[in-house]
């Protein structure tokens, strides 16, 4: 997962909104949303891989996503999988203090990452290069490859575009929220990030939605729409040049 945009508290039929795209190599192995067979309690996306998660949520009104924080300098090769953040969140039973305390004690044995996680009332989200924890506030919210407070263009274009899309429009459609995460504007030059890839590299990942080759670009969209009785979680798939490859809506009650 690459970058997240949240809507907390900003409109009057969904009190909670997030808008991501996972980006990712096409020749790693995944599977689409669905409830996973070995925990029926959790509604995510799976990385066949590793057996983790880049967004889901479960029964128990948990929810969790994570994104690479771009540190070229930091990557260990025996790394935990950052997939399994979310789904260790997603299957255990520990209270959020407790996961909290977790995080702070082992998440050097990761590559960098920032996870959002918490319920639809109480949102958090961790930087581990940081080790800075936040509870969100009511209000718009974008997390992707860089620290909590770095303000790349895509994340600041991206919340203005979720912002105007919400208060413009009393009657929200999920697809609205599709499109605008197809953004492939890149930014200018001159207000990229530096994070050690070099200006071409910088260029293309620069945009909501990064334009594929066919090694890498982004995979999926999701759109989660958090109602006072279910959630409607949408989730677009693409194929390596760009293309929809396959499109899942499940509406998932609250227990």
């Amino acid at each position: 997962m690459c970058i997240l945009f949240v809507a907390l508290g900003q409109h009057k039929d969904f009190p909670l909104i997030i808008a991501a795209n996972r980006d990712e190599f096409f020749h790693r192995p995944s599977a689409g949303l669905h409830y996973w067979e070995d925990y029926p309690n959790i509604l995510a996306g799976r990385d066949m891989l590793a057996g983790g998660s880049w967004l889901g949520v479960n029964y128990n009104n948990r929810i969790a996503a994570v994104t690479n924080i771009r540190r070229p300098e930091l990557l260990r090769e025996d790394a935990r999988s950052r997939g399994d953040l979310v789904a260790r969140y997603l299957r255990d039973d520990d209270n959020d203090a407790a996961f909290s305390r977790f995080l702070e004690e082992e998440s050097h044995t990761y590559n960098p990452f920032n996870l959002v996680y918490g319920t639809r009332e109480k949102l958090m989200v961790y930087s581990s290069v940081s080790k800075q924890l936040l509870t969100l506030q009511p209000g718009y919210t974008a997390i992707s490859n860089g620290e909590l407070d770095d303000p790349w263009p895509k994340m600041s274009r991206g919340v203005l575009a979720v912002r105007e899309l919400i208060e413009d429009n009393e009657s929200l459609d999920a697809r609205a929220f599709l499109r605008l995460m197809r953004d492939s504007t890149q930014a200018d030059v001159c207000n990229l990030p530096d994070t050690g890839l070099g200006n071409t590299l910088e260029l293309k990942l620069s945009s909501i939605f990064i334009e594929s080759d066919q090694n890498y670009g982004t995979r999926t969209t999701s759109v989660l729409l958090f109602g006072q009785q279910q959630l409607d979680f949408h989730e677009v798939n693409y194929t390596p040049v760009g293309g929809r490859e396959a499109a899942t809506h499940i509406k998932h009650p609250y227990l």
